[in-house]
This record gives C-alpha cells, sequence and structure tokens, in this order.
C-alpha cells in the first residue's frame, strides 16, 4: 500500500474505532505515524525535511480525528516536537519509530503506575463500580483481582464497550454485574467506590469521558460514595469546557427507524464537572478533588 493509501486507511481506523480507550488509540496513532515515515522513506525516497512536513500533515489529521482524546492530541505533539532535529530521510524515518516506541513505552509505565496508587484506595471484598472501558481500569482490576474485589460495569451504550471489559473480568474470575446505565441509581449503593478513566483533563478539573460518566457522578455523590478519575498526565490538556469538542457519531447505532419530527442524536462523551469528583489518580499520586468523600447530606 502506497503511503498516501497508508494514510488515508489509517485516519479512517482511527476515527471509526469506538472499542479502545483514549491511551489505547493514541498508542495506535504512533504507531502509524511511524509506520507511515518508513513507507514514505522505502517508496518515495523523500528528503528529510519533505518527510517531516508529510509527518506534520498526518499528525494534524490524526489530532484532529478525536478532538475529545488529549492523549493522541499530547502524545503526537510531543512526537513531532522531538524529531524536528532529526536530520536526513533515512535519520527521520528511524527516529520516527525510535520515538514513537518511547513514547508508547511511558504511557504504558504510567498507566501502570496509576494503577498501582489507584490499588491503595480499594480494601479487601470492595466492590468497584465503573462505566464504559479504560485501560487504565483494566489495569486496576489486574493488580487488584487477588484482594476479592468485585465489580459493577454498565454495558455502555450504544458502543457497548463494557463488554469489552466484562471479558477480562470473566478471565480474572472477578464477580461482576453487568448494567444497563440506567441502573446506576439502583446498583451505586452496593459498591465501595466509583472509579473511571478519562479521556480528558481538562483545566478548570472537569473530565471528559463516556457520556454517561456525568450521571455516575452525581449518583456516586448522592449516595455518599467517593467517586475517582484514574488517568496517566498525557491526559491533562489546556483546554476548557468552552472550547473542547465531544464527538458525536452516526445517529445509526442507536437503531431508531426515521420519524418525521424525531432527531436521534448520539454525543459520545460528556463533562464531569469537578464539584462532583472526590479525587484524581495519576502516576504522580493521589490528588484530592472538590468532593467530599462522604456526602453529609446522604442517607
Amino acid at each position: 500500500m502506497k503511503p498516501q493509501a497508508f494514510a488515508r486507511a489509517g485516519l479512517r481506523e482511527i476515527k471509526q474505532d469506538q472499542r479502545h480507550g483514549a491511551s489505547q488509540l493514541a498508542h495506535r496513532c504512533l504507531q502509524l505515524v511511524a509506520e507511515y515515515a518508513r513507507r514514505l522513506h522505502d517508496i518515495e525516497k523523500s528528503d528529510g525535511d519533505a518527510l517531516l512536513e508529510a509527518l506534520v500533515n498526518f499528525v494534524a489529521a490524526l489530532q484532529a480525528a478525536r478532538p475529545s482524546m488529549a492523549p493522541i492530541e499530547n502524545l503526537l505533539r510531543e512526537f513531532i516536537e522531538s524529531m524536528q532535529n532529526a536530520g536526513p530521510a533515512a535519520d527521520v524515518a528511524e527516529s520516527a519509530e525510535q520515538r514513537a516506541q518511547y513514547l508508547i513505552e511511558q504511557s504504558k509505565r504510567a498507566i501502570f503506575q496509576t494503577a498501582e496508587k489507584a490499588g491503595s484506595l480499594v480494601g479487601r471484598g470492595d466492590t468497584i463500580f465503573t462505566h464504559s472501558f479504560s485501560s487504565t481500569i483494566a489495569a486496576i482490576f489486574q493488580n487488584l483481582h487477588s484482594k476479592s474485589v468485585k465489580a459493577v460495569i454498565t454495558e455502555s451504550r450504544p458502543g457497548n464497550e463494557g463488554e469489552l471489559l466484562a471479558r477480562q473480568l470473566s478471565a480474572l474470575k472477578i464477580p461482576t454485574q453487568y448494567i444497563t446505565e440506567a441502573q446506576i441509581s439502583l446498583f451505586i449503593r452496593r459498591s465501595d467506590i466509583v472509579l473511571v478513566g478519562a479521556d480528558t483533563l481538562l483545566a478548570d478539573g472537569s473530565v471528559v469521558n463516556k457520556t454517561g460518566t456525568h450521571l455516575l457522578a452525581m449518583a456516586a455523590f448522592d449516595a455518599g460514595v467517593p467517586f475517582y478519575v484514574c488517568c496517566e498526565s498525557y491526559k491533562q490538556s489546556s483546554r476548557t469546557q468552552m472550547n473542547i469538542a465531544l464527538e458525536e457519531k452516526s445517529n445509526s447505532e442507536l437503531q431508531l427507524k426515521n420519524m418525521p419530527f424525531i432527531e436521534a442524536r448520539n454525543i459520545y462523551f460528556d463533562i464531569t464537572p469537578r464539584k462532583w469528583i472526590s479525587g484524581y489518580i495519576s502516576e504522580q499520586g493521589i490528588r484530592r478533588g472538590v468532593s467530599p468523600i462522604k456526602n453529609p447530606e446522604g442517607p
């Protein structure tokens, strides 16, 4: 496949992927960029400056493809910044592969460290409530399955990302209750802690994550259950609620037949305000949020 066709196929893959979390997609973007650099060098014999310009354009397209996901923007920006003095085309191609792999490993290490720190908040036999799929949350369960933890997870419609987590929890032999989002308020009081991932941590402390996260945070506050956001520092953004794009997918996923005067909407992400968040967990440690650990007005 020629470089430009490869780039179009890679961009389409990232746009259409609704099964993987932000960090996983960021890693895939880095792999695509490195492979694109190799193909440009091997097939088109581009000089160093032309190759780097092509990489910059491909990176910009990938960043724009998933505007709700900070790791894609941040890791790809760091990648391009590190490539500015790579030199001849052969050096650019080699540096692209090395730098992409380095950043992927850095991100994976941050996820592992975040998961370790989150585990310190979970007691033996605790029930963890979570929503959607997050590689960080999956790593937390991997670390905690020996502590006899249990789980409540949502199906996370319409993409049903919860099914992927359910398969992993089943393999870990973690007792799990799998529910619709409509049942959140019924099951929240059966849990000891809420741990969710994030696609972006905004500058004001609010969190962009799969739609339904805001409702889960409100339900947790009402029930007096602590609500923690688990995300490595690559997910932090200087953006605010005023300038973050919330991706909207095809309404065909809702499987609603066409009817006059009815408009089906399928916005994939929502924003959870800082006031509902008990704390933030990253590879750098645990930081207290605004929401009290226990709601004094709760039952």
